[in-house]
């Protein structure tokens, strides 16, 4: 009897990347916990090249993937400069709305 996995892919991952298999253990960088432990799958759009073999990497590994409940196949975004940026628009949307405010409340008639 096999046991099975929970598989944490996205709809459009799980339908794309159905027919890979890992090829290669552990040689890519996790996003989430920065260690070495993502596994190469197969490619199936693989071309014959003098370099070997061109695995497919997903971006978090199968632990961070089954911990966080993310598809380890679709992009992280960077946290930290996501909060800053989304401060930053907040601030400048505020900032806009004050000051068109502050013109339709204090007219200049020059």
């Amino acid at each position: 009897m096999m046991m099975m996995l929970p598989d944490n892919r996205c709809k459009i991952h799980r339908e794309k990347y159905k027919d890979n298999n890992i090829m290669s253990p552990c040689r890519h960088i996790c996003k989430l916990c920065k260690k070495k432990r993502v596994n190469g799958y197969s490619n199936p759009d693989h071309i014959s090249n003098p370099f070997g073999y061109l695995f497919l990497f997903p971006v978090i590994c199968d632990g961070c993937s089954t911990d966080k409940c993310l598809c380890k196949w679709c992009d992280i975004v960077d946290c930290d400069w996501y909060w800053y940026w989304d401060v930053i628009t907040r601030y400048a949307i505020i900032i806009t709305v004050l000051v068109l405010l502050f013109a339709c409340v204090f007219p200049t008639n020059r």
